[in-house]
């Protein structure tokens, strides 16, 4: 063990409790301690005989006199005392601030409740560092604590406000394209910590690793958790018939895609996977479905082979992957004749986040008024749209698998004008 270990391990509990019972403030507290560390560390006598009693009595007397100093900072003079007022209700300062940053009002709005409902010392961490873009040193000073304090403050701000962004999040208010500010929450979510320029390329890529890695394991899953007979409700929304020409756009390894085909003259499977196509193809052949091509295609892209020829598409469990949904149905729109249909099934919306993260999807499912807006904005005339309560997806937590949640389907029926 290192000697930082050393002392974490022999004196941090006890040290906590006493600056704990004193500050009655959790963050304050552990912000208290991390900066009697540094000092610690500090201090060459003192870690040359870290499990001493004399190491003890240093820590809890400089603990003290941190107590102290803290309690004398809150009743210095009346410049001081307006000074703290500022940060202690800067999130009212927030708005107008955000307003330069955010450019969705409801998105702004839905941000700026989301800080509100932090501790104060998080709100503050916020405001200085990522949206008034102080430096880690500039934002301690003001704060009053050391640059190694602010640091672990402002990692356990960030997190707690994206925890609170993920256990409310409500589609509705989700505008994209996000600014810098809004990925950086989100782009947590997914691991990624470089934070770079191609953002929605390195998202894609995420997902689409995930799917070529479990296109063995698709269809016993889809089977276990997905609506029983739902490629059959969604084969009943149009008349079909040998005339016309089909795509199945996401379709993975073709379960709809293969009893979609008796019943139209072409099925185009198209999928970003080529794992998942290659399973099909391989199906495909020996069941002798000769109508079925399968096409390498992102729908987050123009499909320029297939413009303007498709009569039928069906985009089932595909949105809630994609991390601009508009831009796919803008896509799909493209590829289908004047009067084409398009039958649409994902999941309604669920707070339930972590069914999600494991499969790097980026929506937790959506809301009818959101996929509305979303389809209109492609060009398209909704016929019918609506949560359907007979049809649930199933699925299960892993840190208790006795914890089973069921998730409503959400379908519309759409016609190119």
């Amino acid at each position: 063990m290192t000697q930082i270990d050393v002392l974490y391990s022999n004196f941090y509990k006890e040290l906590f409790l006493y600056v704990q019972n004193r500050m009655k403030d959790p963050d304050l507290t552990e912000e208290i301690v991390q900066d009697i560390f540094v000092k610690a560390c500090e201090n060459k006598e003192l870690m040359k005989n870290l499990k001493g009693e004399q190491t003890k009595v240093w820590l809890l007397k400089v603990a003290r006199n941190h107590c102290i100093d803290y309690w004398r900072k809150s009743q210095k003079t009346k410049e001081e005392s307006v000074k703290r007022e500022f940060f202690h209700s800067s999130i009212h300062f927030l708005d107008e601030t955000i307003e330069r940053k955010i450019f969705s009002e409801e998105l702004k709005g839905f941000l700026f409740n989301m800080v509100k409902k932090l501790k104060k010392s998080h709100q503050q961490a916020l405001y200085l560092f990522d949206i008034q873009q102080f430096s880690y040193k500039e934002s301690a000073n003001l704060l009053g604590i050391s640059e190694e304090a602010f640091s672990s403050l402002i990692r356990r701000a960030r997190r707690a406000l994206l925890e609170q962004v993920l256990k409310e999040s409500n589609p509705d208010v989700l505008k994209l394209p996000l600014t810098g500010y809004e990925l950086k929450m989100l782009l947590t979510w997914f691991d990624i910590t470089d934070f770079p320029s191609d953002i929605e390329a390195k998202i894609s890529l995420k997902t689409k690793d995930f799917f070529n890695g479990f296109n063995q394991n698709f269809d016993p899953y889809r089977q276990k958790w997905y609506p029983k007979e739902l490629e059959d409700y969604l084969l009943s929304f149009v008349l079909l018939n040998k005339r016309m020409i089909a795509a199945d756009f996401g379709c993975g390894t073709g379960t709809l895609t293969k009893k979609l085909s008796p019943k139209v003259s072409t099925v185009y499977a198209v999928d970003n996977s080529r794992e998942m196509l290659n399973k099909l193809a391989g199906s495909v052949c020996k069941r002798g479905q000769g109508n079925i091509y399968p096409l390498y295609a992102d729908i987050c892209e123009e499909m320029n082979k297939i413009q303007e020829s498709i009569d039928i598409g069906f985009c089932c469990m595909v949105l809630h992957h994609i991390f601009n949904p508009q831009t796919a149905l803008t896509n799909i729109a493209k590829t289908l004749v004047p009067g084409g249909k398009l039958i649409i099934a994902d999941l309604v919306f669920t707070n339930k986040n972590w069914l999600f993260k494991e499969a790097h999807d980026f929506w937790s499912g959506f809301k009818v008024s959101q996929l509305r807006k979303w389809i209109k904005a492609a060009g398209l005339e909704i016929v019918d749209i609506k949560e359907n309560h007979s049809y649930h997806f199933q699925f299960m937590n892993h840190e208790d698998e006795n914890d089973l949640i069921q998730v409503p389907l959400l379908s519309a029926y759409c016609v190119k004008k």
